[in-house]
């Protein structure tokens, strides 16, 4: 907490020396459900010319806005549930993890089609290299060839090279309910102690990714870490991007 607090200064964004306000999701980390354009932090004035600050949808022919307040609140009331309703984060995080391993066929039907290409790659250079002595004054557009058929191959081969640790990340993948749950929970101790509003939104800050609006909807995606890599499971609805779901 200590070191997130120093953090949280040395960005200036404690509210004290700085008076700008800190937009918690700025920067395409809000976004509306209604028409998914991004959502950015705006201020006005209104009665008594007392300022107050809400995110708007940034597509005009929407205009769907919420408070900061409300938006934050939400965020962490959903947080809180998933926390303490018996068997929800469990279903969340298994939900996740079988949308990770559904990525697995595409990432193999991917590998299988740059081998395929290489091996015309190959063909082809083959070709080009067994007709070189005969080709006379056609030797020159044969070294062309044969040059840009080596770019594409060394392309393909590092495609492959991509596809293939991407694969074995798929199957690693997986995130631990019980570390999740240990993490959330620090959260929410931390979170229920007597902090000041801008150490509250701070803390906030670690550990939400993205948020998804809707006058009906919050999605809150979490900025949490599975056994290897950092993925970001949501607790929300179930959106295309491997999202689990709290109803």
């Amino acid at each position: 907490m200590q070191e997130l607090l120093a953090l949280n200064h040395q960005h200036g964004r404690n509210g004290v020396k700085d008076t700008r306000h800190f937009y918690l999701l700025n920067n395409g980390y809000a976004r509306c459900i209604q028409c998914g354009a991004s959502m950015e932090g705006r201020s006005a004035r209104g009665r008594r010319n007392i300022q107050y600050f809400y995110y708007a949808c940034t597509n005009p022919s929407c205009r769907f806005k919420m408070t900061e307040q409300a938006v934050e609140e939400s965020a962490h009331d959903l947080i809180h549930r998933a926390i303490q309703q018996p068997g929800l984060l469990d279903r969340i995080i298994e939900k996740t993890n079988a949308l990770l391993q559904a990525q697995l066929p595409t990432l193999r039907a991917q590998q299988r089609e740059a081998q395929a290409q290489l091996a015309s790659i190959n063909a082809q250079a083959k070709t080009l290299l067994e007709r070189c002595t005969t080709l006379g004054a056609g030797e020159v557009f044969a070294r062309e060839e044969l040059e840009r058929l080596a770019y594409q191959r060394r392309q393909v081969e590092d495609a492959l090279k991509l596809l293939g640790a991407m694969v074995d990340e798929a199957k690693a993948r997986t995130f631990d309910c019980e570390a999740i749950r240990q993490l959330l929970s620090a959260f929410e101790e931390v979170f229920q102690d007597d902090l000041k509003p801008y150490q509250r939104k701070a803390l906030l800050g670690w550990v939400l990714e993205r948020i998804e609006l809707s006058p009906k909807q919050l999605k809150v995606g979490l900025n949490v870490r599975p056994a290897a890599h950092a993925i970001k499971p949501a607790v929300g609805d179930t959106p295309a991007d491997l999202q689990p779901a709290i109803n």
